[in-house]
């Protein structure tokens, strides 16, 4: 049953008898069917009250479970915090646990400290794409843009099939200042993956924010042809061409976002 549970874990956010089913499980007489009804339920909103009720569970594991899912407020349990951050520290020789300390570390707000963990997990492994996401992330919140795009960067070199990957990379090159790099990285992105409208969408802004206004048009024409009812694509189109002094362009493009959705102010001021 236990085993069943973290199974279904992964399809709980979508199928509600799924969480039934694990907050029933929650109070569960084996302590392995408690513990994985709440990993079932970490992460669905709502369900906090019965992750923070494993708190006081008479098993350790269990216990665990619950700091896990609820970091920031087990935090604050001194008990259980020493508890759960002395079962962190015994696999601290492996990248892995590294890692996991890491995470531990962010969720409870101390950034400065999971960057230093999540960075040794990337020297000790640094063929993993899903560490050094995550050392992405945790740099990234922790206001560090430059090198969390880095991070994004590697971690997109390290999933070559994946464009979402790559598009990452491109935004955080993006907030972080980095044009060249952004562009490098969007570019690779939609021709890893030619229907990520989004992509072509942040390319065609950026190529326009560099001057190159016939790149940018043709990069949110291909967003268009990508995400044929996403309105913000033809509004992006129309705004360059209005400023470009284009206006037949800019009504058409207006009226095209208009068509998708009529209630898109922007697009209906632009046409008056």
């Amino acid at each position: 049953r236990a085993t069943y549970l973290q199974l279904l874990a992964s399809h709980a956010d979508h199928h509600p008898e799924i969480v039934a089913l694990a907050r029933e499980a929650s109070t569960d007489e084996d302590p392995m069917v408690r513990g994985s009804a709440i990993q079932a339920l970490t992460g669905i909103p709502g369900q906090e009250d019965v992750i923070r009720a494993g708190f006081d569970d008479p098993t350790r594991l269990v216990r665990l479970d619950a700091a896990w899912g609820q970091s920031a407020e087990a935090a604050a349990h001194a008990s259980l915090a020493k508890e759960f951050l002395d079962y962190l520290n015994l696999t601290l020789d492996q990248p892995g646990g590294r890692l996991r300390k890491g995470q531990y570390l962010a969720n409870t707000g101390r950034l400065t400290e999971a960057v230093t963990e999540i960075k040794i997990a990337t020297q000790w492994d640094r063929y993993s794409a899903g560490i050094h996401e995550t050392h992405a992330m945790v740099l990234q919140a922790a206001g560090r843009m430059p090198e969390a795009a880095n991070a994004f960067y590697r971690a997109a070199q390290l999933q070559p099939a994946s464009g979402e990957a790559m598009f990452r990379a491109g935004l955080a090159f993006a907030e972080a200042g980095k044009m060249q790099e952004a562009t490098t990285a969007l570019s690779a992105a939609v021709k890893r993956q030619p229907d990520h409208h989004r992509a072509w969408y942040n390319l065609g802004l950026i190529k326009n924010k560099n001057g190159d206004v016939a790149g940018a048009l043709e990069s949110l024409g291909k967003a268009e042809e990508a995400g044929p009812n996403v309105s913000d694509y033809p509004y992006a189109a129309a705004t360059i061409h209005w400023q470009s002094g284009d206006r037949a362009a800019a009504r058409a493009a207006a009226q095209r976002t208009l068509a998708i959705n009529p209630g898109y102010t922007p697009a209906r001021q632009m046409l008056q």
